[in-house]
């Protein structure tokens, strides 16, 4: 019980976070683009990737941070 507590509400939040930190801060913006329209192969149109990018930048975070201290309490 101990462990399917850690992991589900601690281990797997915790991984998304640091998942989307990546995504949204340290990944260059055209490789982000890349992986959004799948190498090009998808084609969106601009305002639906700058969406995409700025949720996953700003409000992905905050979402999966209060996923994760909700798993805490």
């Amino acid at each position: 019980d101990f462990f399917d507590k850690t992991s589900s509400n601690i281990l797997l939040p915790l991984g998304g976070f640091f998942a989307v930190m990546f995504v949204g801060w340290k990944m260059k913006r055209p490789d982000v683009d890349d992986e959004i329209t799948s190498g090009g192969i998808h084609k969106f149109k601009p305002f639906f990737i700058n969406f995409i990018y700025y949720s996953i930048k700003y409000v992905a975070p905050v979402v999966v941070a209060t996923v994760l201290i909700s798993g805490l309490i």
